[in-house]
């Protein structure tokens, strides 16, 4: 790991004990008395040989019989390694998704992609894994946002590629409420994404959502009917996300045929990776039964909601449910 030669490194190390700055965790195995001394060692050590010392951990753990994905996608990213750090991460952020933690997936990622150059493809497709529902803070946008532009900026990209990139940009924005932004990013995507994409039929359903701006239901609805039909090919996760999305944008047009899409809804997620979706799903027709003033069904929605966010630490969930379930307690005269 260090690279010393064997002579140098028992002296060196016999010092490091016998001053105090180490201590013998096992046979063959030292650690710091303290993290702060760990961090004064780490800083002072020059970039170059932190990088090079990253690298060699990497490697080192790369031999282990079970990999400690997480610690490979820390070295390699701190290595300057972009190809292996992007693939242990995702490998780290797939393993904490399929366990049930879903807030260590997208922390592993949003970290990922808001401090790492990517390419155009592994960043669009990080990205899209992201869930933000699980991510602390106000504002888990902003840095995802300027690494797309980035990525669309700086990268030759095909007219497709950078469709692509655009998609997720005005995606992310609506999410962050700048709606007429995402909109506007979405239409300039459209005309280049590829038809029998997923990312088409999601442009279209985005678009049909009458949010930002008044427009007329005619145009809302024309997008939606534009809206390619899902393929059997499409994986069940964005099957699910397509048809949320659907029930949730026929629900406000004032569609009544949004009720019959809101059944295929799942009580249940199929796997943790859909717990924010289904949650998000019942949200929002929850949000709309109240409008619909169908009380009941809203509170058993936002009920289902309230389940599914504590179960799988959905941390947006729980605020984004708190506004509907006071309008619900007011005009039901709880």
């Amino acid at each position: 790991m260090t690279g010393l030669p064997e002579d140098r490194f028992t002296a060196q190390a016999a010092d490091a004990l016998g001053c105090g700055l180490l201590h013998e965790a096992g046979p063959g195995q030292w650690s710091f008395r303290h993290s702060l001394a760990c961090h004064a060692v780490y800083e002072a050590m020059p970039t170059h040989e932190r990088r090079a010392m990253h690298l060699r951990a990497g490697r080192a753990l790369e031999g282990r019989p079970l990999q400690p994905v997480a610690q490979l996608a820390r070295h390699f990213r701190l290595a300057g390694d972009v190809e292996a750090s992007c693939r242990y991460t995702e490998q780290a952020a797939d393993l904490s998704t399929q366990s049930g933690d879903v807030a260590t997936a997208a922390l592993l990622l949003h970290s990922l992609v808001t401090s790492v150059a990517l390419p155009a493809e592994p960043l669009v497709r990080l990205v899209m894994k992201i869930q933000f529902q699980a991510l602390s803070g106000s504002d888990p946008y902003s840095k995802i946002i300027e690494s797309l532009e980035s990525a669309l900026g700086i990268q030759a990209l095909t007219p497709e590629q950078q469709a692509l990139v655009r998609f997720q940009i005005g995606r992310v924005l609506m999410v962050a409420g700048e709606i007429e932004a995402g909109r506007l990013e979405i239409l300039r995507a459209v005309p280049h994404l590829a038809p029998d994409a997923l990312e088409a039929a999601r442009a279209r359903t985005l678009l049909a959502l009458p949010l930002g701006n008044a427009r007329p239901v005619s145009e809302h609805l024309r997008w939606l009917h534009e809206a390619p039909a899902v393929a059997m090919s499409i994986a069940p996760h964005h099957r699910l996300l397509l048809s949320v999305e659907r029930a949730f944008a026929l629900l406000m047009l004032g569609v009544e045929a949004g009720w019959t899409a809101a059944l295929q809804i799942p009580d249940e997620p199929a796997d943790p990776r859909a717990a924010s979706v289904v949650a998000a799903g019942h949200t929002n027709v929850g949000e709309e039964a109240m409008r619909w003033g169908r009380y009941d069904e809203a509170g058993q929605r936002l009920a289902k909601t309230l389940a599914l966010a504590e179960r799988y630490e959905l941390l947006d969930s729980f605020d984004s449910i708190a506004s509907p379930q006071a309008h619900l307690d007011w005009f039901t005269g709880a």
